[in-house]
């Protein structure tokens, strides 16, 4: 049997030779990735400002910072939410935009972590109407907002709720006027004419004699380019040719139309055009385009500006008095710009500034040192010239040259903005021509509480705010409660100052 061979062990160096060779037949096994660091924690979200008050259709930004929690800002999506929606809305890049006034609420979430702020929408007015215990007014957006006595939904929110704020109308149209009067309200807006409050005369023009708590259309509508309501009857101009249209009562011949009463929108009779128009208690007054104030209705107190009338009415009461149920001219050979009808008065507004009024003049609302009805134009006192003149139901007023505000009439309540140098018109507190109001304010317009029993006067100033006096019992004046009113003007609740 053979002899077993010996194994001789490898030289190392050999040895060393072969494992090199055997490593570089391939690359050696991947190091294993490193543990990758954990991202930032949100641990904190604020938004800034903290109270944001904005104007109404306003843009404003707010900021949101995100930091973790060692202070560092982070970045990343945010996602923002607003409410209501009819107070403020918010974009995805965190621009705030005022919608109606009020107090909303604006939120900026990150993950789990979320911040909200609250933003108080203000507004500004740019034109008003004062009814008889109500005011409406529309913002520079084209918003309509009403306050004062609810009765029969003349504030057209909704509701019969009185309030003594401004609150948004339940329309989401925008408003290029408004027409305040005594239990009845219409506007224009870009979706037509409407009306909203009582309707017992048909003076909504709805083609119902349903109340509306609401602006609801006039039927037929003749495509109006302006409007006025006051008691019972309203009226207009049409658009394409410039002619008076009127709806509601007609007993005395307040709409122009004949001696007829209606639902729905009729023209005034004739081929008159007008420039401007206006309605009072139980009657009507136009300019024509020419210049030339026309009337119609009742005559009673020498509304029409004539001492005749060609026809004689039947009134509620059963007693017969003067009319005239077609357009019929003023006793004037004036030029005029426009005309502001009261309950039972008119003034107008002539081409060289000069104020003439006419009708009843009990409380000294003709502006002329008397108190004696005219059945003609007669001149307010004083050497003032005057832009602007407005009536109510015993009083009127004007602004002159400056925008200086001027009033006249019944001061029971302080409608006439001042306490001085005060006459007695019966009994009652009046001015029987022009005084100034008491304040140093510069006004862009006013006007006159129209209707029965209004007392109250309303402008915007030159300062871009909406003030009111006079008569507050029923929060006609916009300043957040009831009181006894007075003479001084009161800037009206939620504007921007």
């Amino acid at each position: 049997m053979p002899a077993a061979r010996p194994v001789t062990p490898a030289a190392p160096a050999a040895l060393a030779a072969l494992i090199l060779t055997v490593a570089g037949c391939g690359e050696p096994p991947p190091a294993p990735d490193p543990t990758p660091p954990a991202a930032p924690t949100a641990a904190s979200i604020e938004l800034q400002p903290r109270d944001l008050v904005v104007l109404e259709g306003q843009p404003t930004p707010l900021t949101v910072t995100v930091r973790d929690s060692s202070g560092a800002v982070l970045g990343g999506d945010v996602a923002w939410s607003a409410f209501p929606p009819e107070v403020v809305t918010v974009g995805a890049d965190g621009v705030v935009r005022g919608v109606g006034l009020g107090t909303g609420y604006v939120a900026a979430a990150s993950g789990a972590l979320a911040d909200t702020v609250a933003v108080r929408v203000r507004v500004r007015f740019q034109i008003l109407s004062a009814g008889a215990a109500h005011t409406c007014g529309i913002t520079t957006m084209g918003a309509l907002y009403c306050w004062g006595w609810n009765r029969e939904g003349r504030l057209g929110t909704g509701t019969t709720e009185s309030v003594t704020v401004p609150a948004h109308a339940a329309s989401a149209t925008t408003f290029s006027q408004v027409s305040a009067g005594w239990e009845v309200t219409c506007g224009l807006s870009n979706a037509g004419t409407s009306c909203w409050g009582s309707n017992r005369s048909g003076q909504l023009g709805s083609a119902s004699k349903s109340d509306a708590l609401a602006p609801v259309p006039v039927a037929d509508d003749p495509s109006l380019v302006m409007v006025a309501a006051h008691t019972t009857h309203a009226c207009g101009i049409a658009d394409r040719d410039r002619a008076g249209w009127c709806w509601g009562a007609g007993w005395t011949g307040q709409r122009g139309a004949g001696d007829s009463t209606g639902l729905r929108v009729r023209p005034v009779n004739g081929t008159l055009r007008f420039r401007a128009l206006d309605v009072g208690r139980v009657f009507s007054c136009g300019v024509t385009t020419d210049g030339a104030v026309y009337c119609w209705g009742a005559n009673d107190a020498g509304q029409l500006g004539r001492p005749d009338a060609p026809e004689t009415c039947g009134w509620p009461d059963g007693l017969d008095r003067p009319c005239a149920t077609e357009p019929v001219p003023v006793a004037s050979a004036l030029t005029f710009d426009s005309v502001a009808v009261g309950t039972d008065h008119t003034c107008a507004l002539a081409a060289d500034g000069s104020v003439h009024c006419w009708g009843r003049n009990d409380a000294g609302q003709l502006g002329d040192g008397s108190v004696d009805d005219a059945s003609s134009p007669q001149p307010v006192a004083g050497a003032a010239l005057f832009t602007w003149v407005t009536a109510g139901d015993r009083h009127a007023c004007a602004l002159d040259l400056e925008g200086g505000a001027w009033c006249w009439g019944d001061n029971t309540f302080g409608a006439l903005g001042t306490d001085a140098a005060l006459e007695s018109c019966g009994g009652a507190s009046c001015g029987r021509q022009p005084l100034p109001v008491a304040t140093t304010l510069r006004f862009r317009s006013l006007t006159a509480s129209r209707g029965r029993g209004g007392a109250h006067t309303c402008g915007v100033a030159t300062d871009g705010l909406a003030y009111c006096w006079g008569s507050n019992a029923r929060g006609q004046l916009g300043t957040g409660g009831v009181d006894g009113g007075g003479a001084t003007p009161r800037v009206v609740a939620g504007q921007l100052e």
